[in-house]
């Protein structure tokens, strides 16, 4: 709220009180509970483009002049694009949610961290690619990820999320044998001591204690491994969505490929009839009766899509990239069902280390 007037208006006095929604969640108009719906669902360029043209039809409705003689859009010209409003405040009070959201794309896109996050986009792809590598190649991988981070401006948490996506998509022995284990744990100690002169992540502050002793550091290293260990066994359970990992080739890279994404098109999907990791849980006589019979006969079990209405609901939290990925599977097949995608929480990637490494 404070940085939309202050953007807009600057020292401008102003007698009416000027009230802007508090949360981009606010959805009083139809343009901006779809705008926010496109903020979650799609992809970079894309909400960038979308949001663009909303600004710029609500501006030529009001009729602010603005500059449209930019060839590729940048994240400059939308911003400048909200700044035209500066002089028309009972345009700002009109349309103050869909300028809000404006705002809140310029200032995520130009924000210091968003560079950071795509050299973590950046690496997590190399780590993904080298994870086929036989001998040392993860393990070396990171180790020098650890040694460099500064260099590329990621902290010791980013380092530790990157470690957790790959246990989660790799397995337990991505690592390899006991002695790169103890060579990749000696330099999280040693990283750990240098980066407890400035601040450690809440995560290994909470697992090292507060005061930090060679005991406390080797033993808080010990559980984070244990912790990635466990990752790495959480899906050897299932039967058919076990690997996240795809690689059609021998000269093609690993692509990773999210269990929800793999389930919701199996679901979707009318060449697929049976889905070995979802069970069906009877109710009611008839139920109870297919499944009675079912052991004598082939009796056709329930699909999800066979359904008016699908609830997907994510316990401990789901990515708006998640969400955006199951919205592309339904465009894809066009089912009857209508599917509703709910989770405890939106999650973010320091969000899991926190649920993870919790004590």
């Amino acid at each position: 709220m404070c940085s939309l007037t202050s953007c807009l208006f600057n020292d401008t006095v102003y007698e009416r009180p000027i009230v802007a929604p508090g949360c981009l969640a606010n959805k009083s108009t139809d343009l901006a509970s779809t705008m926010l719906n496109k903020l979650v669902t799609t992809k970079q360029k894309e909400c960038l483009m979308e949001m663009n043209r909303c600004v710029v039809e609500v501006a030529t409705r009001e009729g602010i002049p603005v500059d449209l003689s930019e060839e590729k859009l940048t994240v400059d010209q939308l911003n400048d694009t909200v700044c035209a409003f500066r002089s028309h405040p009972e345009a700002v009070i009109t349309h103050s949610e869909i300028l809000q959201q404006a705002l809140a794309v310029t200032q995520a896109l130009n924000h210091p961290k968003n560079s950071q996050m795509e050299e973590l986009l950046s690496t997590e792809k190399l780590l993904i690619q080298n994870t086929t590598i036989s001998g040392e190649g993860p393990t070396t991988n990171l180790l020098r990820l650890i040694e460099n981070r500064r260099e590329k401006s990621l902290t010791l948490e980013d380092v530790v999320i990157l470690m957790a996506q790959l246990f989660a998509l790799c397995g337990e022995n991505v690592i390899g044998d006991d002695k790169q284990k103890t060579k990749l744990q000696a330099a999280f100690v040693e990283a750990i001591f240098h980066d407890a002169e400035e601040e450690l992540p809440e995560f290994l502050r909470e697992l090292v204690g507060e005061t930090v002793q060679e005991t406390s550091v080797i033993s808080a290293v010990k559980v984070m491994f244990e912790k990635l260990h466990l990752i790495g066994r959480a899906r050897q359970d299932l039967k058919k969505y076990r690997s996240v990992l795809h690689k059609a080739g021998e000269l093609e890279a690993a692509v990773y490929i999210p269990l929800l994404r793999q389930l919701i098109d199996d679901v979707f999907n009318p060449i697929v009839s049976e889905l070995p990791d979802v069970e069906f849980l009877s109710k009611g006589l008839t139920d109870m009766l297919k499944s009675g019979f079912s052991l004598f006969m082939n009796v056709s079990k329930h699909q999800p899509r066979d359904h008016p209405v699908l609830i997907v609901f994510v316990v401990g939290g789901v990515t708006a990239a998640e969400v955006r990925q199951i919205r592309e599977i339904v465009a894809k097949y066009r089912p009857s069902t209508e599917v509703i995608v709910g989770s405890t929480r939106l999650v973010q990637p320091k969000d899991v280390l926190k649920m993870i490494f919790k004590r």
